[in-house]
C-alpha cells in the first residue's frame, strides 16, 4: 500500500489540474479554492509518510512505462527535497490567491502550477536516471508557462531564452545518457557507481554533457543567462518557486552526478571553480542591479554557489565527507525559506506598480509587518547568527576548513577567500536593498503592500515560524540531513554533531558584516548611490558592462551558424551536382542502341534500352511473370527463414 503512496504523490497534483481548469470555468474563485486545498492535501500525504522512512525505504517499479520502466523511490535524501517542495507550494498557492485575485489568466496559471509540482515530483522520487530526464524536461516546459504569465513583450523574449537554454541543455543531457548507457547498460541510479568506475576516461564526456541541463537549471555560470530577465518578468508566485525548488531540482541533478561518480577528485576540482565562480560573480552583479528581482535573481545565482562549494568540497575530502553535503542540503532547505520570503515580500511591494526599480518605489513607516519580513529575509540571507542562514553557512565554512588536510593549503585559501568575499558581497547588496525601499518614500504609494491582506501574510508568517525553528533547534535539522547524505556514498562515515553557535563562527559572521559594511559604504555608496539635492538615485553601472549572453553565446553561435551555412552549403551543390550527373549518365545509358534477335521487329531494326524496358515491363504484366515474380518472393522467404 505505501508503494502506490508514491504514485498518489507523483499523479494526484497532475490530476488535480484537470478539476482546477473545471472549477475555473465556472467560477474563477472555485479554481484557487481547489488549487490551494490540492496543494494541502498533498503536503498533508508527504508529511504522512515521514514515519514510514524511519525503517525501510520506499520503492515502486511499473514496467512498460517511459521505455525502460517507471522506477520511483522514497528515501530520507529524496524526502527531504519532496517535503521542501511541497511546503513551498503550499505556502505559494496560499500568497497566489492575493497576488492573482485581479488576474483574469490565473486558472491558466493555477494549472500549470499543480502540472509542475508534480514534475518535481517526479523529479525528486526518480531513480532511473531516463525517469528523472523525463521529468526534469517536463517541469522546464510546464514552468515556461508560468514565466510568460503577464505575456508582455519583455515576458516573452525572457520565456523564449527560457525555453531555448532548457531545451539545448537538455538535449545535450540526453546525449551524455546515451554515452553512460552505451557504455553501462545501467540505468538504475543505486547501480550507477559500480557500472561507471569501469567506464574509463569517457565518464568525464559523459558527466560533462549529463551536467548541462542540471547546471543551467541551477543557475551555474556560464549558463545563467536566462537568469534575470527570467525572474525579473515572471509574476512572484513563479520567481518563488524558480528560486526556491527549481533551481534546486538542478542541484539535486549535480548531486546524483556526483554519487554516480563516487564523489571523484577531478569532477570535484571543476564543480569548485564553477561553485566560486558562481558565488563572486553573482554577488558582484546583484550588487549592482536596481531592479529588486534582479538583486534576488543574481542572489539565488551566488547562494547556489555555497551549494555546490560543499558538493565540492565532499569530494576533496577522504574523511567526514558526509558533512560536506549534509551542509549543502541543509542550505538548500535554508534558500528555500528565505528566499520564498524574500519574493513575497518584493511581490507585496511591487504590487500595484509598473516597475520594480529601486528608484521608483519606497516602503512606508505604517508598513512594519511587511518591513520586518523583508529584514528577517534578508539577514538570514546574510547568514548572521541566530537566524536560519547562519546555520547551514557555518557547516560550509566548516567543510572549506577540512579541504586543507588532503589537497593543500593552497586550494583551502582560495576557497576561503572567495566565501569571505563572497558572503561580504551579499552584506553589501542586502543592505542597498532595504535601505532603498525604507528611505525611499517620497510620494510612491504601495499600494499593493498597504493591502496585503490575510492570503499574503499567513505563507510569510508561516515561513518565518520554520526558519525560527530551524535557528532554535539547528541539531535536529541537521541530524535528518545528515541521514540524507549518508545515502549519498557506498560506505556512509559517522559525523561527530557540531556545534555552531562558537566564538570563532560568530567572530567569522562579524568580520564578514565589517568587510560588507566597508564595501556597501566605500563602494555601493560612491558609485552606485547618487545624491542629489535631497534625493537619491540609484545608478545601473553594469548596463555597458561584458555580458555573457552577448559577447560570448551570441558570437560563438553566429560562427557556428556561419561554418555549418558553408558546410551545408557546399554539401548541397555536392549532392545536387551529383544527382545530375547521375541522371545525365543514367539518360545515355537509356539510348544506347541495341541489336537483339529476340526483340527485332525487322530486318537491321535496332531497340534502345529503354524501349527494351518498356518491352519487359509489359510482359511482366502477364500472368506467367507474376507466377514467377511470387516464386522468387517464396523462395528468398524460405532461404532467408533456413538462415535464421
Amino acid at each position: 500500500m505505501k508503494n502506490y503512496l508514491l504514485l498518489f504523490l507523483l499523479l494526484f497534483p497532475a490530476v488535480s489540474a484537470a478539476a482546477v481548469h473545471v472549477a475555473g470555468l465556472k467560477c474563477k474563485r472555485y479554481s484557487k479554492v481547489f488549487m490551494a486545498i490540492a496543494c494541502m492535501i498533498e503536503f498533508a500525504a508527504v508529511t504522512a509518510i515521514f514515519p514510514s522512512l524511519r525503517g525501510e525505504d520506499i520503492q515502486l517499479y511499473m514496467p512498460h512505462v517511459m521505455g525502460t520502466g517507471l522506477y520511483l523511490k522514497m528515501d530520507i535524501f529524496r524526502y527531504i527535497f519532496v517535503w521542501i517542495s511541497c511546503f513551498i507550494w503550499l505556502v505559494t498557492s496560499v500568497y497566489s490567491m492575493w497576488y492573482f485575485k485581479a488576474d483574469n489568466k490565473a486558472t491558466r496559471f493555477y494549472v500549470f502550477f499543480l502540472i509542475t509540482l508534480s514534475a518535481i515530483i517526479g523529479v525528486f522520487t526518480s531513480e532511473n536516471l531516463l525517469n528523472l530526464f523525463t521529468f526534469f524536461e517536463v517541469m522546464a516546459l510546464t514552468s515556461y508557462v508560468m514565466v510568460i504569465h503577464n505575456e508582455s513583450k519583455r515576458a516573452h523574449e525572457a520565456g523564449r531564452l527560457y525555453l531555448i537554454v532548457s531545451i539545448a541543455t537538455g538535449m545535450i543531457t540526453l546525449m551524455g545518457i546515451f554515452i553512460l548507457y552505451e557504455y553501462t547498460g545501467e540505468l538504475n541510479i543505486s547501480s550507477l557507481p559500480h557500472a561507471v568506475a569501469q567506464m574509463g576516461s569517457i565518464k568525464y564526456i559523459a558527466v560533462l554533457l549529463m551536467s548541462s541541463s542540471f547546471a543551467a537549471k541551477a543557475c551555474v555560470f556560464p549558463l545563467h543567462i536566462w537568469l534575470p530577465n527570467t525572474y525579473s518578468q515572471s509574476p512572484s508566485p513563479a520567481t518563488a518557486i524558480l528560486s526556491a525548488v527549481l533551481a534546486k531540482a538542478g542541484v539535486f541533478g549535480i548531486m546524483i552526478i556526483g554519487f554516480m561518480m563516487s564523489w571523484d577528485e577531478t569532477f570535484s576540482g571543476v564543480l569548485l571553480a564553477l561553485a566560486l565562480v558562481s558565488m563572486i560573480t553573482g554577488g558582484a552583479l546583484a550588487l549592482v542591479q536596481v531592479e529588486v528581482k534582479k538583486i534576488l535573481a543574481y542572489s539565488s545565482m551566488s547562494q547556489i554557489g555555497y551549494m555546490l562549494l560543499s558538493l565540492a568540497a565532499t569530494g576533496l575530502m577522504h574523511s567526514h565527507a558526509d558533512a560536506a553535503i549534509s551542509a549543502g542540503i541543509y542550505h538548500v532547505v535554508n534558500h528555500a525559506l528565505f528566499k520564498t520570503l524574500l519574493f513575497m515580500s518584493a511581490g507585496m511591494m511591487i504590487s500595484g506598480m509598473d516597475s520594480d526599480n529601486l528608484n521608483s518605489m519606497g516602503l512606508r513607516p505604517h508598513n512594519k509587518a511587511l518591513r520586518i519580513f523583508l529584514l528577517i529575509g534578508l539577514l538570514s540571507n546574510m547568514g548572521m547568527p541566530g537566524f536560519n542562514g547562519f546555520t547551514s553557512k557555518t557547516l560550509i565554512h566548516h567543510a572549506i576548513a577540512n579541504i586543507e588536510h588532503i589537497n593543500g593549503y593552497g586550494l583551502e585559501i582560495i576557497a576561503e577567500s572567495v566565501f569571505l568575499i563572497s558572503s561580504a558581497l551579499t552584506v553589501a547588496y542586502s543592505a542597498k536593498l532595504y535601505f532603498a525601499v525604507v528611505s525611499n518614500i517620497d510620494e510612491n504609494d504601495l499600494t499593493g503592500s498597504a493591502r496585503g491582506g490575510i492570503a499574503a501574510y499567513i505563507p510569510m508568517s508561516a515561513l518565518v515560524i520554520a526558519m525560527a525553528f530551524i535557528s532554535i533547534r539547528p541539531q535536529l535539522v541537521n541530524q535528518i540531513m545528515s541521514q540524507g547524505a549518508g545515502l549519498l556514498f557506498e560506505e556512509a562515515s559517522s559525523t561527530a554533531a557540531p556545534h555552531f553557535y562558537t566564538l570563532d563562527s560568530i567572530k567569522s559572521s562579524g568580520v564578514i558584516l565589517l568587510l560588507g559594511t566597508f564595501i556597501y559604504r566605500m563602494y555601493a555608496t560612491k558609485h552606485i548611490v547618487i545624491k542629489e539635492d535631497k534625493s537619491v538615485y540609484y545608478s545601473y553601472i553594469a548596463k555597458n558592462w561584458p555580458s555573457v549572453e552577448r559577447n560570448l553565446y551570441l558570437p560563438v553561435i553566429a560562427c557556428m551558424f556561419r561554418i555549418s551555412k558553408a558546410v551545408f552549403s557546399f554539401l548541397d551543390r555536392f549532392m545536387s551536382s551529383f544527382a545530375n550527373r547521375v541522371c545525365w549518365e543514367f539518360k545515355r545509358i537509356c539510348s544506347f542502341k541495341i541489336r537483339s534477335e529476340r526483340f527485332k521487329s525487322g530486318e537491321g531494326s535496332y531497340y534502345s534500352v529503354s524501349d527494351m524496358t518498356r518491352k519487359m515491363v509489359f510482359r511482366m504484366e502477364s500472368v506467367n511473370y507474376s507466377v514467377f515474380v511470387t516464386a522468387s518472393i517464396l523462395v528468398f522467404l524460405m532461404f532467408s527463414l533456413v538462415k535464421s
